[in-house]
């Protein structure tokens, strides 16, 4: 993922060719099936989110991708609110899915002091989930903006294109690691 980053960023106007990674809902099944944490990352990926515990996102130091004790996070996706870095939670899942993994993610939000929290999931969304996504309410910007605190994103949804629905996205691989670790503790 970085280096595809980093090729779009630096060299925009040149094609080139990713090998191994899934370009449908097939092979994301298949991925999910082999190695959940690669799924995991690679699902982080698709929103432009940096995995927790990789360098800058207020895990341990070096640490590329958590595996271990599940704090209910899976990445932070940050974003600019008025000059400040801001974030939102980040959670995947791979299996099935219900209403209560939203009731977790809301929580894990308010813990984490974060504006807006993802949901992406390889399983359709139940209608008592998105219920629960909704109960959560709005998050309002420096403008006066509103975004859903709470959003679900289908693998299938960002295959076709859908995306967060955030302020202005910071960009993942190159932001500031100062500002990535004060926004990811909470810190101003």
């Amino acid at each position: 993922a970085v280096v595809k980053e980093r090729l779009k960023r630096n060299f925009p106007e040149i094609q080139f060719k990713v090998v191994g990674e899934p370009k449908d809902l097939a092979g994301a099944k298949a991925l999910a099936t082999q190695d959940r944490y690669q799924f995991q990352w690679w699902a982080l990926s698709l929103v432009g989110a940096r995995p927790y515990g990789g360098s800058g996102s207020g895990g341990k130091k070096g640490k590329k991708g958590k595996k271990g004790a599940d704090t209910g996070i899976d990445g932070f996706y940050y974003f600019n609110d008025g000059g400040t870095t801001k974030k939102a939670v980040v959670s995947v899942k791979s299996g099935k899915v219900g209403v209560s993994q939203i009731r977790e993610l809301n929580a894990v939000v308010e813990r984490e002091k974060a504006e807006m929290g993802f949901f992406l999931t390889l399983e359709p969304a139940t209608r008592p989930m998105i219920e629960e996504a909704a109960k959560n309410g709005d998050f309002k910007d420096s403008f006066g903006s509103k975004y859903p605190k709470t959003q679900i994103f289908t693998i299938e949804e960002l295959f076709s294109g859908k995306e967060p629905d955030a302020p202005q996205k910071l960009p993942v691989f190159s932001l500031n690691t100062t500002a990535c670790n004060a926004a990811a503790s909470g810190r101003k």
